[in-house]
């Protein structure tokens, strides 16, 4: 039992570690992120005409039929519309 208390009072400051915490994704990775004219948005699974982005980024289509690659990161607050990159 000591044993396994020594292990929590090493592993919880580890844990604590600000770079050591993973990000939140916006959608799992190979979905495409959907924002609604509300301000909400969803996640769905991608249509046969939507562009591919690179790894490590989401499609993201706008109500305003604008749409782009975004990093799959979550971020309080964010516009993710300012982080829109062109799609070929």
């Amino acid at each position: 039992m000591a044993k396994i208390l020594l292990a929590l009072a090493l592993a919880v400051p580890v844990l604590a570690l600000p770079g050591c915490s993973s990000q939140e994704k916006i959608c799992e990775p190979g979905e495409v992120a959907v924002r609604t004219a509300e301000g909400g948005g969803y996640c769905e699974n991608p249509g046969p005409d939507d562009p591919i982005c690179p790894s490590g980024d989401i499609l993201l289509k706008l109500p305003d039929g604008r749409t782009g690659c975004i990093p799959n990161v979550y971020e309080d607050n964010d516009n993710y519309s300012t982080k829109l990159s062109p799609t070929t």
